[in-house]
């Protein structure tokens, strides 16, 4: 039988909004987060867990540094030329390291990730 692969979303947090504005990797203060989860629900849901015992988020770098280093397929099949939300257009909407990331920059939800 094949391996059940889940797909995730990424989600940017400003940590304006949050308690803890430290990143759970290399704990620098900044100012803003990112979590992967398959909605943004389940994104809250996960980072009130993760604060409530002393971690948190991870920032752009780390986020890039575990993409990079950890077993992830970054699969962008299923691309969207438009915002299901709003209609505009997806677009690249930030780098990290040798990664660009693609999605709705308004709604903060991240479509793919493309290695350059």
């Amino acid at each position: 039988m094949g391996e059940v692969m889940t797909k995730l979303k990424m989600f940017q947090f400003d940590t304006d909004d949050l308690e803890n504005n430290k990143c759970g990797g290399c704990n620098w203060e900044v100012s803003k987060l990112y979590l992967m989860a398959e909605s943004r629900e389940a994104a809250l849901k996960e980072l009130k867990e993760i604060q409530k015992q002393d971690g948190n988020a991870l920032c752009g770098d780390c986020m890039s540094e575990m993409l990079a280093e950890g077993n992830y397929i970054i699969d962008n099949q299923e691309t969207l030329d438009k915002c299901p939300k709003c209609g505009k257009p997806i677009g690249p909407v930030a780098s990290a390291r040798d990664y660009v990331i693609y999605g709705c920059l308004e709604h903060r939800e991240f479509d793919s990730v493309k290695n350059i």
